[in-house]
């Protein structure tokens, strides 16, 4: 919900909306483009990286993508008129929305939510557990006396840690010992 109320453009709007190629195929964008002109839409489907934005339609009211990045692409910026929008999923860590500056050589914005997207093709993938663990014994293993339970409900301090520690992934379950994490 949050991410379609920064994605809204308005009746008129030009958007760019680049969805990742790791799911794309030929048959997937004549079929989005068949239900697009079914909804009698002037919308155009292009087969093209999405991080390089489509520059022969800019510039764009918005720039919207449905993959998350760890950086937002240039080409978004360059291709969205001064005053737009640039949503995106960023990260690990939710989706930032940003108004691309008068000047034209930046945009400002914020972080909204906490969620997880499907990252970029060729983005380095999460650190799985064996990584961040290791696989020998541990050097100091000794129950956790502190409470856990803000882990699993303190959204603020999650942002921080995400912040913090982008490749480690907080995952917590409750059982008969309590919060575990």
């Amino acid at each position: 919900m949050i991410i379609a109320d920064s994605r809204s453009c308005g009746a008129g709007a030009r958007a760019l909306d680049a969805w990742s190629a790791s799911r794309w195929t030929d048959e997937l964008g004549r079929q989005a483009k068949e239900h697009l002109d079914a909804a009698d839409t002037d919308t155009a489907v292009v087969a093209a990286d999405g991080a390089d934005g489509w520059p022969p339609d800019a510039p764009y009211d918005r720039a919207i993508s449905v993959y998350a990045v760890d950086q937002v692409p240039w080409a978004w910026l360059e291709q969205t008129r001064p005053g737009g929008r640039i949503v995106t999923p960023w990260g690990r860590l939710g989706h930032v929305a940003l108004t691309v500056t008068e000047d034209h050589r930046s945009a400002v914005g914020w972080m909204r939510g906490l969620a997880t997207f499907m990252p970029a093709r060729g983005a380095p993938p999460a650190s799985g557990w064996l990584h961040v663990r290791g696989t020998g014994p541990a050097d100091d293993e000794r129950p956790f006396a502190r409470d856990l339970r803000p882990l699993r409900d303190n959204a603020h301090l999650l942002f921080a840690l995400r912040i913090h520690l982008p490749d480690v992934q907080i995952s917590t379950g409750v059982d008969d010992d309590g919060v575990n994490v």
